[in-house]
């Protein structure tokens, strides 16, 4: 049976949504897909082998239009390929900007150098978990297209038909790497970030769930943020009582307790047409990236309904 690995970094949940998508139209397809989820400290004899697998995927979320610097970590720890390797990439953000395209391209230049070459990358939409609240409608039409769009995904994974490539445009690298500053955000607001005492429960869910295991209990029992703070939003964002004060960015936290996408999907009453339905402001944005994924589903006969509910 062919295997693959799909190696993510996940905060609030959506890249292990999107990886569990995956693997589970892999699956099916008779890979064996197994979702590495990176949490620091990294220890390079605990990572998985590339190697070892068949298909090698990558699942992130773009902060600032860049690759998690946890995510980087991962990847200058990986070994070289050992002999021809391939590998692809879905990452997802809330917005379809442009400028997400070259996203990668510093991880795709350290593959390169390993030796891993680049088969396949696709940009996935999914909700903020900061600046603001998604609207229900669109929630759930992000839902419903990243599904079918795994779907398709998966199969060229597979085919490799070479459908799904996205360029790096030498402009957006640059402007990438002047963005690539956003890593100093998580040491720089994690002093400035704190728990409200008079809000926590002291329930210890900021505490097993964060990614980068940047929470610990001082000896005056206080919740502490480390230097390793990505700002994944994840405390924040899943704080039963919203007792976290985020530093710089506490005007942009969205304590939202989880997307709750399976009670969306169950809600026949939601529809799935939102971007079309809304055609001003910020949202116009969306209206063009929409119109494409529903092009390439239906030129490959992937129907939106089969996901709707």
């Amino acid at each position: 049976m062919a295997t693959c690995i799909i190696y993510t970094f996940s905060g609030t949940g959506n890249s292990l949504l999107l990886s569990n998508f995956l693997k589970e139209f892999l699956d099916k397809k008779g890979v064996a897909t197994y979702v590495y989820r990176i949490t620091l400290p990294l220890v390079k004899e605990s990572i998985p082998s590339p190697n070892d697998y068949d298909y090698i995927g990558f699942s992130y979320p773009i902060h600032g239009f860049n690759t998690p610097k946890p995510f980087i970590e991962l990847i200058k720890l990986l070994p070289m390929a050992n002999g021809h390797k391939e590998y692809f990439i879905a990452k997802n953000s809330g917005e379809p900007f442009i400028f997400n395209s070259a996203s990668s391209s510093l991880m795709c230049a350290i593959l390169k150098k390993k030796g891993y070459s680049l088969a396949l990358e696709h940009h996935f939409l999914l909700p903020y978990n900061i600046m603001f609240h998604y609207p229900t409608l669109l929630m759930k039409e992000m839902y419903v297209y990243t599904h079918a769009m795994a779907k398709l995904f998966s199969d060229e994974i597979i085919d490799n038909h070479h459908i799904f490539t996205i360029k790096h445009r030498t402009f957006f690298k640059i402007f990438s790497f002047f963005l690539r500053i956003e890593w100093l955000a998580g040491p720089i607001n994690s002093k400035l970030t704190f728990v409200k005492e008079k809000r926590c429960i002291k329930c210890g869910k900021c505490l097993a769930s964060c990614p980068t295991n940047a929470l610990y209990i001082n000896k005056k029992g206080k919740i502490k943020v480390k230097t390793s703070c990505a700002i994944c939003m994840n405390c924040a964002f899943n704080c039963p009582t919203d007792a976290f004060f985020m530093g710089i960015l506490n005007p942009w936290r969205v304590n939202f307790g989880g997307f709750k996408y399976s009670k969306l999907i169950a809600d026949e009453n939601l529809s799935i047409s939102f971007i079309e339905d809304n055609k001003k402001g910020y949202f116009k944005l969306f209206k063009k990236y929409y119109l494409n994924e529903k092009k390439i589903l239906d030129e490959h006969h992937i129907s939106l309904e089969d996901y709707l509910y």
